[in-house]
């Protein structure tokens, strides 16, 4: 990784030497993948790639890609800037209710939604096939875990966006980090909910066409939707109101 000016600020290698892949066949085709955590300033960043071997006595560079790809650090007011600005483009009801809730409450319930906002516009998305949709669904609730991985195979789905929902799966990673600035408490209070959400929408989305053929099944299917984001917030809300006797909670959930 090394500035817009050239300066060298660190790198890694996928394994320890001895660590990596024994062999690879010519001509193999092989998909590299790697996350750290970003302790940048912000502005722009490039960075380097190469493949190196084992020779008779060190390792040898095979291949190496100068400038391979380039990133920008978003400044945090940046993220939460963008979260604002479109949460009125991709909800009514929600957009309203919000800003109504106590202070404590409305940055945190507002990721909340646009986290839940990104599963329903992959699942509602005409222009995707159905394994394609499960596959993200899969994605973006694996993305939302402490040790997760950027929400990239999720952002590709709508690379020229036609919508401020295609937008805002475009921009996934803008509310994953998003998500992350959130206490843990917090994102435990929506992580197995969305989950939730994610795996009932897969399950319904690899179902042929009039896959709701009964009123069970609707019901099933509206609890995706619907009841999990009604959990989702019955945990929020326990946090902020500290006051209420847990049996409330217990009987609402």
């Amino acid at each position: 990784i090394k500035t817009v000016t050239g300066l060298d600020l660190g790198g890694s290698s996928s394994a320890p030497r001895g660590e990596g892949v024994p062999h690879f066949a010519a001509g193999t085709v092989a998909e590299v993948c790697f996350r750290f955590r970003c302790l940048l300033l912000p502005g722009g960043y490039f960075l380097n790639a190469g493949c190196s071997g084992l020779g008779k006595a060190e390792g040898v560079h095979l291949h190496r890609v100068v400038d391979s790809a380039m990133f920008c650090v978003q400044p945090q007011e940046a993220d939460r800037a963008f979260c604002h600005e479109i949460l009125p483009k991709v909800s009514r009801t929600f957009a309203l209710c919000i800003p109504l809730l106590p202070e404590a409450l409305r940055h945190t319930t507002l990721v909340a939604y646009l986290v839940c906002r990104v599963a329903d516009t992959i699942e509602e998305a005409v222009s995707l096939a159905p394994a394609t949709k499960a596959t993200l669904l899969d994605a973006w609730a694996r993305s939302l875990d402490d040790d997760g991985w950027t929400a990239g195979t999720i952002t590709g789905a709508f690379p020229t966006p036609q919508s401020a929902d295609e937008r805002l799966v475009r921009d996934a990673d803008v509310v994953l980090r998003e998500f992350r600035r959130l206490s843990g408490a917090q994102q435990e209070a929506v992580r197995p909910w969305v989950r939730e959400m994610c795996s009932g929408m897969a399950e319904f989305v690899r179902r042929p066409p009039g896959g709701l053929v009964t009123v069970d099944d609707l019901d099933r299917y509206t609890y995706y939707v619907a009841g999990t984001v009604g959990h989702l917030l019955t945990r929020l809300f326990r946090l902020y109101d500290t006051r209420s006797a847990p049996e409330r909670y217990e009987r609402l959930e």
